[in-house]
């Protein structure tokens, strides 16, 4: 996976959520920056 527009906090978590998806688990990213994620696949959860 690469995203190389990603800061490190983002496709880290992204990269989390996709392994974790992968394997099954249930998974859910929040972030109140949401449009931080476009082009990485992760849809997070805006918490407010």
């Amino acid at each position: 996976m690469r995203w190389p527009d990603a800061g490190w906090s983002v496709a880290h978590t992204a990269a989390i959520a996709w392994q974790a998806a992968g394997a099954g688990e249930p998974v859910t990213v929040l972030s109140l920056e949401p449009e931080l994620y476009a082009g990485t696949g992760v849809t997070p959860l805006n918490p407010l």
